[in-house]
């Protein structure tokens, strides 16, 4: 897996857990963890924006791959594609992803 499927992955993964909070009461967080909290957000965004920029099956294929960790050959059977378009279709992706993060400065 390579450095932004992994970050791919740990920004789909936060964006999860998110949504299964609870609306506990916390005590106030140290700078620190604000800093890092502002920061995976901002990733969160970026990544959503990016996902909803894709046409519906390259979105889907995505959150396939990133979301259910789903393995490309399962991926190409479900959507009827060869393997070989499969892995091309997520290479574009995360290529485009990269772009979008460099030229928002993110990375």
């Amino acid at each position: 897996m390579t450095a932004l499927s992994t970050f791919i992955g740990r920004a789909l993964k936060m964006q999860y857990q998110k949504h299964l909070k609870s609306t506990e009461i916390t005590a106030i967080p140290s700078n620190q963890n604000v800093e890092h909290e502002v920061e995976a957000a901002e990733s969160v965004q970026l990544i959503d924006s990016f996902v909803m920029s894709l046409s519906p099956m390259e979105r889907r294929v995505f959150i396939c791959r990133y979301w259910y960790f789903d393995p490309i050959s399962e991926i190409a059977q479900r959507f009827g594609f060869s393997q070989s378009k499969v892995k091309m279709m997520l290479h574009r992706q995360r290529k485009n992803l990269l772009n979008r993060l460099e030229r928002e400065e993110f990375l």
